[in-house]
């Protein structure tokens, strides 16, 4: 995952969101940074204790709709956990 968000900060329009609280950061969210592949979304994380308060569903559609406006017709998400979340 490191090697991935590494990726992603080399871009000129970095492709990564962070959700921070209080200073610390409590959530991320990224897409195009694994191999670099284009409309790959991920990866994704929420510290536990702040998984129930809607920040992941925030960082997801942050990452879609800056995928939508750049024109991608589709992301794809290679690998998930827990499912239930994307449903």
């Amino acid at each position: 995952m490191v090697a991935a968000i590494e990726n992603g900060f080399q871009e000129e329009d970095i492709p990564i969101y962070v959700a921070d609280e209080n200073g610390m950061i409590v959530g991320f969210a990224c897409f195009d940074v694994v191999r670099r592949k284009k409309g790959l979304f991920g990866p994704m994380g929420t510290s536990i204790s702040k998984r129930i308060h809607g920040i992941g569903y925030s960082l997801l559609h942050y990452c879609l709709s800056e995928m939508k406006e750049k024109g991608y017709e589709y992301s794809v998400i290679g690998e998930t956990g827990p499912l239930e979340f994307y449903e």
